[in-house]
């Protein structure tokens, strides 16, 4: 009896016990993330339809206000690429050596009907003779027609080539003894310097006598020409 109690007491230990039955794990709803739509960079310059030169630099305008200002002692090459992408083309390039006045060596930068020239310097020179301001520029400008690439070439006054020359040397009368080297005063600023308050300009000049031909700036006026 005793055996057959510990058989029936296996017998219900080492019995089957039923499977598990499977539970579902919740799973967190998913999330589509939409991809950023990207943004289209606006050029600073686009749409500028001028480029006003004045005494101490260029200004850069978009139906009437200024967008930007290039100091002509300011870096050449931020000017260069500024324009490059305001006339939509890179320029020409060559080196040349002016015939007269004493000038250096010169970069020049040219679209149609507009010129940027980089005088390249002696720096030694330039910090011995204290000439360290615009007399001196880092660039200076000339422009020979009325627009280029769609964007008007004028002055602050609103000269334009192919004006008349008629009172063109009454446009900014100069103070007695002052002068400059070619054409004529037709704007002007005075500004501060090592060498007192001297007059800073935008020159034209005629070679028809009847309507303007080019202008430049900036031309700081003097008592003789070199």
């Amino acid at each position: 009896m005793a055996a057959a109690v510990a058989v029936l007491v296996a017998g219900c230990a080492g019995g089957s016990t039923p499977d598990p039955v499977p539970t579902s794990v919740p799973t967190a709803p998913s999330t589509s993330t939409a991809a950023p739509t990207p943004t289209m960079s606006v050029d600073p310059l686009g749409g500028v339809d001028e480029v006003v030169v004045l005494p101490t630099g260029l200004e850069l305008r978009r139906a009437g206000t200024a967008v930007q200002y290039l100091d002509y002692m300011s870096s050449s090459a931020e000017a260069v690429a500024a324009l490059s992408r305001v006339f939509g083309a890179p320029p020409e390039e060559e080196q040349y050596t002016p015939e007269c006045c004493h000038f250096p060596p010169q970069l020049r930068y040219s679209w149609v009907g507009f010129t940027v020239d980089e005088p390249l310097y002696d720096e030694t020179a330039r910090a011995e003779k204290l000439a360290d301001w615009v007399v001196w520029p880092r660039f200076a400008v000339s422009i020979h027609a009325s627009a280029t690439a769609g964007v008007e070439l004028l002055t602050g006054g609103g000269h334009r080539v192919g004006d008349s020359a008629d009172g063109l040397d009454e446009e900014y009368p100069l103070p007695a003894g002052q002068v400059v080297c070619r054409g004529a005063a037709i704007d002007g600023s005075h500004i501060e310097s090592p060498e007192g308050p001297p007059i800073v300009t935008v020159i034209a000049w005629t070679d028809d006598g009847t309507r303007l031909s080019g202008i430049a700036a900036p031309s700081v006026v003097g008592t003789v020409c070199a």
